[in-house]
């Protein structure tokens, strides 16, 4: 019996594991991974993944201000913020 809860529990902790080399985010924008180290790649990603939703990205936080990371939104056509109707 122990063993199974042990099992159990093992497999309840890998289920919350996400692909940390994946960018994470929705249409309204993401994260870039920090194996992504260069800006110019990071950008390019983010515009590959905006793409997706027929938006473009602009980066809003780069590398040291984000924990190596690039934040980034997903605006959509003739806007220049996420924050315009």
């Amino acid at each position: 019996m122990l063993r199974w809860a042990l099992i159990a529990a093992a497999l309840a902790g890998l289920a919350g594991c996400t692909d940390s080399n994946k960018i994470q985010g929705n249409e309204t924008g993401g994260i870039v991974p920090k194996i992504i180290s260069s800006d110019a790649a990071a950008e390019a990603a983010a515009q590959d993944y905006c793409k997706q939703y027929g938006r473009t990205a602009r980066i809003t936080a780069r590398g040291a201000d984000a924990g190596g990371t690039n934040v980034f939104v997903c605006l959509a056509p003739g806007k220049t913020s996420p924050f315009e109707r």
